[in-house]
């Protein structure tokens, strides 16, 4: 199980990594807009654990430029797992 669950997590970061590349090409190809994501260092981290009812918290702490660093999350529940994933950009000057 826990190799499972090891894999399904590394397959999840490498995807949504991957979807952040072709987001900005999309915009750069389609819209004509240049999001410079190149320039940006993105950290993907997700954490998949059994749901017992017991919850789960998660926090970050983070030294960054409000003006071009950012974050998003997104949580996914249902009777068997918590998955939740943390998406920092980080803008490199």
């Amino acid at each position: 199980m826990h190799s499972e669950v090891r894999h399904i997590t590394l397959e999840l970061t490498s995807a949504l990594y991957l979807l952040l590349l072709a987001l900005n090409i999309f915009f750069l190809c389609y819209l004509d807009i240049d999001l410079n994501l190149p320039r940006y260092k993105y950290m993907v981290q997700v954490v998949i654990t059994e749901n017992k009812g017991a919850g789960m918290r998660m926090g970050a702490r983070c030294l960054w430029d409000s003006k071009t660093d950012s974050a998003t999350e997104a949580i996914y529940v249902n009777n068997h797992i918590i998955c939740c994933v943390s998406i920092f950009a980080i803008y490199i000057y």
